[in-house]
């Protein structure tokens, strides 16, 4: 102080001091030493105390880094596993690209014949009645002539069905279901105008034309027929359908009776006259077919078409005696329904069918197979053609 000409004094020296400190230009721990006072040491704060661990917490996070270790561990698992996997898959390959082709000779398949029953529906020919070309706008055309030719291709084609079916199945015989309609009688007044022939006369001309087919099935092969005659509708001699007695007041028994006495004492011919309108025949262990000429289900021609009325009657009729197949015919449309078949017709479309808006169909007949599998099945089912259109559009493609 005597230097600088400044006299200092202790109380002055203090509050600087103190103002330092305050400002952070002197440190707190150096003690302000005035002559004459003792010497004044700041305060140090306590330090803080540690907290205390959260044991729960410590728990949880052990938990976790177990969890953790243990997932790495399963990774490593499964890299080594997949590792191994992949060097196998690769030890294998180098081992298949290393071998020689195998070369495979295969032995032909030895020959294996089921025993099958060929089956065929006959039914709605009306042979007798006449359908004009131009009435019906060209799609069709009937008389007696073709009549017989399309009765001719039912039994040539039924019988080339039969044999393609031969050769790989063991058949011994043919089953034809007559299911009647076979002349359309005088049972409507229009048909006096519409047929060419009388009732008894129609009935003679279509005996020919199945003592014709029957013959020239046993002549072309070695085949037994086999045949269940049902009369229709239409060759009833009453007003309505006796339902008492369809079969004793229709001519189409008359002309049953007159071929199955033809082939009496023909071993191979077999042709059961039914006295009801509806048979029930088995074939093979289990296998049953219901027959009817299809007059019995009513159809009023509703959208659902045939199926509705169809499906009804089997159901009823399957509560008295159940039949794995019903066929029929009557609607001369061709229908495969799985547990029933309805057949086409000979004649073809008419003024009849476009006058009911029915859709056009071709004349065919119905063919199938009735094959041993399971106690008896019903399997292929194919149209009869009733002309050669098949073989000419052969020909010109070939």
């Amino acid at each position: 102080t005597k230097r600088w000409g400044v006299t200092v004094t202790p109380d002055a020296l203090v509050a600087a001091l103190r103002r330092g400190r305050q400002r952070g230009e002197v440190a707190p721990m150096v003690p302000v030493v005035v002559p004459g006072q003792v010497p004044e040491v700041a305060a140090v704060p306590a330090p803080a105390a540690a907290p205390e661990p959260d044991p729960l917490a410590e728990a949880y996070q052990q938990h976790e880094e177990r969890v953790e270790r243990r997932s790495e561990k399963k990774q490593i698992a499964a890299l080594l596993e997949e590792n191994t996997r992949l060097k196998a898959e690769a030890a294998e390959l180098r081992a298949f690209r290393s071998k020689a082709p195998e070369i495979l000779v295969y032995d032909k398949a030895k020959e294996h014949r089921a025993d099958a029953i060929a089956c065929a529906i006959a039914s709605d020919w009306h042979v007798e009645e006449t359908v004009d070309k131009a009435s019906v706008h060209g799609l069709n055309e009937y008389n007696l002539e073709i009549a017989k030719s399309r009765a001719e291709h039912f039994f040539r084609n039924l019988l080339r069905l039969t044999d393609m079916m031969a050769r790989d199945s063991q058949i011994t015989t043919i089953y034809i279901a007559m299911l009647g309609d076979f002349f359309s009688g005088w049972i409507h007044e229009e048909l006096l105008a519409a047929c060419s022939l009388a009732p008894g006369d129609a009935a003679r001309f279509c005996k020919g034309l199945w003592v014709s087919g029957i013959d020239f099935l046993l002549r072309e092969s070695s085949y037994v027929i086999d045949a269940d005659a049902i009369p229709g509708n239409h060759g009833r001699m009453t007003k309505q359908v006796h339902f008492s007695d369809p079969t004793g007041t229709s001519l189409e028994t008359v002309m049953y009776e007159s071929i199955a006495d033809r082939y009496w004492n023909n071993p191979r011919v077999r042709i059961n006259v039914s006295s009801q309108a509806m048979v029930y025949r088995r074939m093979f262990e289990r296998f049953v077919i219901r027959l009817c000429h299809g007059y019995e289900m009513k159809f009023g021609g509703g959208v659902g078409g045939i199926t509705i009325p169809v499906r009804k009657a089997i159901a009823q009729w399957n509560n008295g005696v159940r039949a794995d197949l019903t066929a029929f015919g009557h609607f001369h449309q061709k229908h495969d329904g799985g547990d029933f078949l309805c057949n086409s017709s000979l004649i073809g479309y008419n003024l009849y069918a476009q006058n009911i808006k029915a859709g056009f169909e071709e004349p065919t007949q119905t063919f199938w197979l009735t094959v041993a599998r399971n106690g008896g099945q019903k399997s292929l089912t194919a149209p009869i053609w009733l002309d050669d259109a098949h073989r000419a559009g052969k020909e010109q493609a070939a």
